[in-house]
């Protein structure tokens, strides 16, 4: 197979993907010496999970990540550090493995690809009505409650 890598080393390795909702990979070095990178899993901008400090070398590390509600959209392989302590341990990616899904953008309570103002009625709609849709579910937890207006909150002023 053919293993995909950051034009740059120095560079941070970005996945772009579409409504994803289980992922696996292999995650390895392209130089000689081990090094550490931190893997980020994104839904838009809302970080869904970060697994901090991955040890790859050539012989590769599996990452494997699965969401229920939001999508994962980005991955975000960084903070590159070799087991010298210098920079570009050089992460390249192979064998992917996925499972697409209907998209889920974390705010986008009206589906119509934008998170903004139009999204706060059909939110509050949500919460009062006891209903669920994964757009909406900004805590994971299963459930569109009051728990999670904080978050819809942060998600919308980050627009």
């Amino acid at each position: 197979s053919n293993a995909i890598g950051p034009n740059l080393f120095l560079d941070s390795l970005e996945l772009q993907l579409s409504a994803v909702d289980a992922i696996g990979f292999d995650l390895f070095s392209f130089e000689n010496e081990p090094g550490q990178v931190d893997v980020t899993f994104f839904n838009g901008v809302v970080p869904l999970a970060t697994i901090p400090a991955v040890t790859i070398d050539l012989n590769g590390t599996f990452i494997g990540a699965s969401t229920v509600g939001p999508t994962i959209d980005r991955i975000s392989i960084s903070n590159e550090v070799d087991s010298g302590g210098g920079s570009a341990t050089g992460e390249l990616v192979d064998d992917i493995e996925l499972n697409l899904t209907t998209p889920c953008l974390l705010g986008d309570i009206n589906r119509d690809g934008i998170i903004s103002m139009h999204d706060v009625q059909p939110f509050v709609g949500l919460i009062v009505n006891s209903q669920f849709q994964c757009e909406g579910d900004l805590d994971f937890d299963g459930i569109v409650q009051l728990q999670d207006i904080q978050h819809f909150i942060d998600v919308l002023t980050s627009q």
